[in-house]
């Protein structure tokens, strides 16, 4: 997905669009093609009568996809993901339970990538299978790295 156009009465004649967050980025708002500077998710906006209308990005650190709130009205973009959904993006999570701090970073940057697949145009069935395999690769690589780790130490 690379934008979502954001339709409001109040922004017609202008073309505004949101660029989901990623992995090293939040989410960007855009006029005409061109990035809005904004201070801490508030962008100002001219309409095409000439007032300026007040954005706000509304987001969460785990979804790339924001709701947003023009002039106190708050839009969804995207319908808000499922219980079971959230579920099975959140299984790396399993990595991280009780053990240090890189298990953390792998469980929780995979979560992070899940989501982002999850937010992306594909069929569903491609999103479980590419979610399924990074979370499955996700725990190979944190196994096989312990097993280097303690291999490593007793020698």
């Amino acid at each position: 997905m690379d934008t979502v156009a954001i339709n409001h009465d109040i922004l017609s004649g202008v073309n505004v669009a949101l660029k989901p967050a990623t992995f090293w980025s939040g989410p960007k708002l855009y006029v005409n093609d061109e990035l809005l500077k904004g201070k801490r998710g508030t962008y100002v906006v001219k309409t095409q009568n000439g007032s300026n209308c007040t954005i706000k990005l509304k987001y969460t650190y785990f979804d790339p996809i924001p709701k947003i709130d023009i002039d106190g009205q708050i839009i969804k973009l995207v319908d808000p993901l499922k219980w079971y959904q959230y579920l099975w993006m959140g299984l790396p999570i399993i990595i991280a339970v009780d053990h240090g701090l890189f298990s953390k970073l792998i469980g929780l940057s995979t979560v992070r990538m899940n989501l982002q697949i999850f937010r992306g145009d594909k069929k569903p069935w491609i999103k479980y299978l590419h979610t399924g395999i990074l979370s499955l690769s996700a725990a190979a690589a944190y196994i096989s790295i312990v097993m280097m780790i303690l291999n490593l130490v007793k020698h």
